[in-house]
């Protein structure tokens, strides 16, 4: 079965959400793109006797398990000290464990009163203030998403597993409102389902600036190869588009 595939156009931008960092790149149409965008954050490359500049850029400690570190303010100091980390992504009342990079860390929800998704997503955004570089053409782009994108999609039935499948900004939107609004639905599933759901809104909408109705499609594999890295990924999928020109 071939998945992850896109027709009629000559190339895709892809996303690639992993514990540790989030990474994007795309290949720029615009020449406003090259001129605004900053050195570090263009490459080129070779490929099919032609030379492309690429957008790509990793951000470092913006993953999803490292965000759900930077949302509850963690340490590795205070976990050591058996400190109690709190944040309305979660019920009030609850309370668990979680190791991450061999360090076991307490959390809990905010004893205020206040849970759902207007909580949960205002933490969320905290974390993610001029951090990022924005470009306007990417909200006219198609783009592959990859990793947790695919994984929490999975999570709430927003596709099967097997398939993949397109999914909009809105989509992710949705279910982390429904899921962080009802959290005593979702919290057997995983105790950081809303936390996870607002993060990755929060990182299409805010973060990269993508509009709510921008497609993404969501797959594990191009062509029957797996891609786990994003460089490598537009590698792929620029291959598998010109072979089937």
């Amino acid at each position: 079965m071939e998945t992850g595939r896109l027709h009629g156009d000559r190339s895709v931008g892809t996303l690639d959400l992993g514990g540790a960092s989030t990474q994007i790149t795309f290949l720029p149409l615009a020449k406003a793109t090259l001129d605004k965008t900053p050195g570090n954050f263009l490459t080129s490359f070779e490929l099919f006797n032609s030379t492309y500049r690429l957008y790509t850029h990793s951000y470092l400690g913006l993953g999803l398990k490292a965000a759900r570190l930077a949302v509850l303010g963690a340490s590795t100091s205070a976990a050591q000290q058996k400190q109690v980390f709190r944040s309305h992504c979660f019920p009030s009342a609850f309370q668990g464990e979680w190791t991450f990079a061999g360090i076991a860390y307490r959390y809990a929800g905010q004893s205020d009163g206040l849970v759902g998704f207007d909580a949960c997503y205002s933490e969320v955004l905290q974390i993610l203030q001029r951090k990022f570089h924005q470009v306007d053409e990417i909200r006219d782009r198609p783009f592959y998403a990859f990793s947790y994108y695919y994984d929490r999609a999975v999570d709430t039935s927003l596709i099967v597993y097997e398939d993949g499948g397109e999914l909009t900004v809105r989509d992710f939107a949705l279910k982390a409102k429904e899921v962080c609004d009802h959290m005593e639905r979702f919290t057997s599933q995983s105790p950081f389902l809303c936390m996870d759901l607002a993060y990755i809104t929060a990182l299409l909408k805010e973060g990269f600036g993508f509009e709510e109705d921008t497609t993404l499609q969501l797959a594990k594999k191009v062509r029957d190869v797996e891609t786990s890295w994003t460089l490598g990924a537009v590698f792929g999928v620029m291959q598998s588009l010109v072979h089937s020109a």
